[in-house]
């Protein structure tokens, strides 16, 4: 998985929040229909480090996944499966 951060989307464009991943699983499965897919995308952290994010994910932390407008409906299609069961 290819790390992701806010400066590789071109924020000049319209970037929007696509989601907020709570857990590891979710994370790295969205990040992964994201990248099938071919939809651009960047992240970023908020609350804990991303290594203790991974062990100690909570309400608080979270990583926010970022796309262009254009793909949000697209992408959220690909990854609504993942946010209902993981």
């Amino acid at each position: 998985m290819n790390d992701k951060e806010i400066k590789d989307l071109d924020l000049s464009a319209d970037v929007v929040e696509l989601c907020k991943a709570h857990n590891t699983m979710q994370f790295e499965a969205i990040v992964e229909m994201l990248e099938n897919n071919d939809i651009p995308y960047a992240y970023s952290r908020k609350g804990l480090s991303l290594g203790t994010f991974f062990e100690y994910s909570s309400k608080k932390s979270y990583i926010q996944i970022l796309v262009y407008e254009k793909d949000k409906d697209r992408a959220f299609e690909l990854i609504e499966p993942v946010l209902m069961t993981l």
